[in-house]
């Protein structure tokens, strides 16, 4: 996971609460305007073009995980 980790935009992997707080943002009535869109909680990832390219970075962190 680090090097994917070092390729996200953000500098760390996202954490549930990242995503909730995404959640709980779009249930409120501050986005009662919002509607049709898409909202990606990926720490910048999708901004960075081959960033998403992410297939090398999932075998490599494989490697790394395995030792």
């Amino acid at each position: 996971l680090t090097a994917i980790g070092r390729r996200i935009p953000m500098g760390r992997m996202g954490r549930p609460e990242d995503v909730a707080d995404a959640s709980f943002f779009l249930a409120s009535s501050d986005a009662s305007y919002i509607n049709g869109s898409i909202l990606y909680v990926d720490g910048g990832w999708t901004s960075f073009g081959d960033a998403g390219n992410a297939s090398e970075l999932y075998d490599e962190c494989f490697a790394e995980a395995a030792g």
